[in-house]
């Protein structure tokens, strides 16, 4: 894996997991294989991270722990830099995902010193994150960039047609993702003491839309999340894969 945004080849690096697919781990591996020797990965789950444990024991500076993407206990502002494959997509399909996503994302900020690097790689649409980025609890610069996959269409012999113009290409919606590049500002460890308003409010919004709409819920069985997110709810079950770099 080439990561564009470590600057140097002696850098610690964490690699955060949630789902129970070892397959998921491969990107610490890789970055480990290209110098990036300090490499550290996350997961809730014991058993995931006892078997790689034993599985890399050889290599020096790959680590694997037991940690929380809510609470990683790590020390403050010692990452440069942290790549999200899919983490914010997955814990906004819980119902407490916007919660949720507000306790991920402050303790993202906590540990990721200034200057450093919040690399998110999602389905969800600018509309549907960057509220997620830009609460009041965080300070970040963001530049977004669009990853389209496409396919070629087949003629009728079943052999690839190829044009110059490209008009022979197909774009799948489905595999389009999304890049956000975070950088954080000077003033968001001071923004970080905004956290518990923040969430408080999201908390008393939350409790509003039940107070309001609880009937209507429960005879359609709609999940509490916010009209942005409704649209993505069923696309965003990507696999959670986070990465932090020092």
């Amino acid at each position: 894996m080439n990561c564009l945004f470590l600057h140097q080849k002696y850098s610690k690096i964490i690699l955060k997991g949630g789902d129970k697919s070892i397959s998921h781990y491969t990107v610490g591996e890789k970055l480990y294989e290209d110098g990036f020797s300090h490499n550290y990965n996350i997961d809730f789950c014991k058993n995931i991270i006892n078997y790689l444990r034993e599985k890399h024991k050889n290599k020096i500076g790959l680590h694997y722990d037991t940690r929380n993407v809510f609470n990683m206990q790590y020390k403050k502002e010692i990452f440069d830099l942290i790549i999200d494959k899919g983490t914010m997509d997955t814990i906004l399909c819980n119902e407490k995902g916007l919660l949720n996503v507000i306790t991920m994302t402050k303790e993202i900020s906590r540990v990721l010193k200034v200057g450093g690097i919040y690399f998110i790689l999602s389905i969800g649409k600018p509309e549907d994150r960057l509220m997620h980025l830009q609460r009041e609890h965080l300070a970040f610069d963001i530049q977004i960039c669009k990853i389209i996959k496409t396919e070629l269409k087949k003629s009728e012999n079943n052999k690839m047609n190829i044009e110059q113009n490209g008009d022979n290409f197909l774009i799948d919606n489905k595999k389009i993702h999304y890049a956000y590049i975070c950088k954080k500002r000077s003033e968001a460890n001071e923004r970080l003491q905004n956290y518990q308003n923040v969430y408080s409010k999201m908390e008393e919004s939350m409790q509003k839309y039940l107070n309001e709409n609880g009937e209507q819920k429960n005879e359609e069985n709609v999940n509490v999340s916010s009209d942005e997110d409704n649209e993505n709810n069923e696309n965003d079950k990507s696999n959670i894969v986070l990465n932090i770099n020092n």
